[in-house]
């Protein structure tokens, strides 16, 4: 049963959003950098894990192609200027 469990693409994912959520916090509480740029890099594995879901689990991968450049597009600019209004502000 077990082998069938690690092989199961879902289930990577799974664990791989855990590691990422372990990863920040990780980051907040023992890393001592300016809070600026720990604020960006968890903003970036924050993107990065909405991704992966929307990937994954509500199967955006599967989807027309323009539905896709439609999703990355969105990623990367609404990230982009979250990340932008976080370093202005």
């Amino acid at each position: 049963m077990m082998p069938y469990v690690i092989r199961d693409k879902l289930f990577l994912v799974l664990v791989a959003l855990l590691c990422i959520t372990l990863l920040s916090w990780l980051l907040i509480s023992s890393v001592n950098l300016e809070e600026k740029s720990l604020g960006v890099m968890i903003l970036l594995l924050a993107f990065f894990k909405v991704r992966l879901i929307a990937i994954h689990f509500m199967e955006t991968a599967k989807a027309q192609r323009l539905v896709r450049i439609a999703f990355e597009t969105w990623g990367v600019v609404v990230g982009g200027m979250i990340i932008f209004g976080y370093l202005m502000g």
